[in-house]
């Protein structure tokens, strides 16, 4: 029996009825259609809506240089379970189910990552980032924060610059180099583990990057869940290209879906956690617990060893 005659078996018309409602919302481009598409969709697929909605196209993004991103800090209120939830776990609590009038949908990704990142700067300056994750190497760079369209609640967006790409070794030593010179120092290093998903705008059609994300130094933990602009479903109508105003304020409303529908969220039985939008980094995380190879001392933690692997 072929792939096609096995879902035909299990789903009958079911597939081809999300094939047509995919169809008709490419032809049209208006939202209730893009709506039902969705209903359809996940009542058999897991993850891949956005996907299957670009037909194979590369989602296009109006600010392509720069990164808009907003935080929630998470903070166990109930664990009375031995042990913490995972990554998708964590995920899956965020349900964003999808009513007659959701404006925000979720396209479950369970894209997942564990990994080591290693921070320079000076004072509370972010210069340098490297990250060592499945046997590959990344450098990251940001500026400061940049202004941002004068919008109610919308100081809790970050806007800035961002160059993120895989690197060679040679390179690494060469930004760790020009870092330091410029008077950055070591500041430490965090575990990090992250799954993503994607949240959906179907008002206006802008997609975000939903990633919860958990970061370790010794017994310190930070968990978070940041939320980044990816780019945007081209052609629905209420979608003004490359209006900032109209982006920040779509990040707004999301963050306000966020504060009252994900005040406190229950994981698995047992654990709930309780979220509080935030502005703190990985970097400011690992400047309070740990010792800066300079010997400037940040806290009573331990310090993280050098990276001398990367001094070599």
């Amino acid at each position: 029996m072929s792939w096609a005659e096995e879902e035909q078996l299990r789903y009958g018309d079911l597939p081809q009825t999300i094939d047509a409602a995919i169809t008709k919302f490419q032809a049209t481009r208006v939202v209730q259609d893009l709506r039902d598409a969705h209903a359809l969709f996940v009542r058999i697929h897991t993850n891949g809506f956005v996907r299957r909605i670009l037909a194979g196209q590369k989602m296009p993004q109006e600010f392509p240089m720069l990164e808009y991103e907003m935080k929630f800090d998470v903070r166990p209120a109930k664990r009375n379970s031995a042990e913490e939830p995972d990554m998708k776990e964590y995920l899956n609590a965020f349900k964003f189910p999808p009513t007659k009038n959701a404006r925000f949908i979720k396209d479950q990704l369970y894209v997942s990552a564990d990994g080591t990142n290693r921070f320079w700067g000076k004072g509370k300056e972010e210069s340098l980032v490297v990250i060592e994750r499945d046997d590959k190497s990344y450098v990251k760079l940001k500026n400061q924060p940049m202004r941002l369209p004068h919008v109610a609640g919308a100081s809790m967006i970050t806007k800035r610059t961002e160059d993120r790409h895989e690197a060679t070794m040679d390179e690494i030593l060469k930004r760790i180099e020009t870092a330091t010179l410029a008077g950055a120092r070591y500041q430490g290093c965090i575990r990090k583990e992250k799954a993503d998903a994607y949240v959906m705008d179907i008002q206006h059609g802008r997609v975000y990057t939903f990633t919860f994300s958990r970061a370790t130094i010794d017994d310190a933990i930070q968990r978070q869940v940041e939320i980044e602009y990816a780019g945007y479903i081209p052609g629905l109508n209420g979608h003004e290209p490359e209006n900032e105003r109209q982006l920040v304020t779509d990040m707004v409303a999301l963050a306000n879906h966020m504060k009252t529908h994900y005040n406190t969220v229950p994981v698995m039985p047992g654990w709930n956690v309780t979220l509080t939008p935030t502005h703190e980094r990985k970097y400011d995380f690992v400047r309070e617990h740990t010792h800066s190879v300079n010997g400037s001392s940040a806290s009573n933690k331990r310090s993280s060893p050098t990276p001398t692997t990367m001094e070599a």
